[in-house]
């Protein structure tokens, strides 16, 4: 999982360490017909894993308590990524 996901909390992208546990988290609980499969779970921080409780991620994400983690400066916005660039290496010619 951590090769994955990295280091850090999928919910709030802490830093994982010493002080900082993780746990599996499943995006679509189990309660709610979630599986154990590999692209159902991810690593989060305790706080994140409770906080979002039985709920799916997307309904987590759309809660004020997230967003209130948010401001709080625990998730960085994430930046528009640049744009790769193309470079032309051989043409044909017909």
């Amino acid at each position: 999982m951590k090769y994955l996901y990295g280091d850090r909390c999928y919910y709030c992208t802490r830093k994982f360490g010493q002080n900082l546990v993780r746990t599996l988290d499943h995006l679509r609980p189990l309660s709610r017909g979630g599986t154990h499969h590999l692209w159902n779970l991810v690593l989060s921080c305790p706080k994140c894993n409770n906080a979002k409780s039985d709920r799916t991620w997307f309904e987590y994400f759309l809660t004020e308590e997230y967003h209130r983690r948010l401001n709080n400066g625990l998730r960085a916005i994430p930046e528009k990524p640049p744009r790769p660039k193309i470079e032309v290496i051989a043409s044909l010619e017909f």
